[in-house]
């Protein structure tokens, strides 16, 4: 929500600790870093994407105009939570964590 509604600089350890209710030492405790916490951001939102491709898979094999169905379906699981912003944000800053 941070990184949608404020873009990446919103998106610092001390205000992810704000919004979920628990202190700046605590979410370094738990993610160690930035970047600890952008990758198990990217790797929530790819577990979400992995869902998408499923559904998406199950069109293909159901629907003739699963092709279309498809790209819109992998493009709005891309979109949604922000995934795309992420990882622009991370290849922008040559963060390879």
């Amino acid at each position: 929500m941070l990184l949608l509604t404020g873009g990446p600089d919103a998106v610092t350890l001390a205000a992810v600790g704000k919004m979920v209710g628990v202190s700046h030492a605590n979410v370094i405790h738990h993610f160690g870093s930035a970047a600890g916490l952008r990758a198990a951001l990217m790797a929530s939102m790819v577990r979400d994407l992995t869902l998408a491709l499923d559904d998406a898979v199950a069109h293909v094999r159901s629907d003739e105009a699963a092709p279309r169905k498809l790209v819109d379906i992998v493009f709005d699981a891309f979109e949604k939570g922000g995934a795309g912003a992420l990882a622009a944000w991370i290849a922008l800053q040559h963060d390879d964590s």
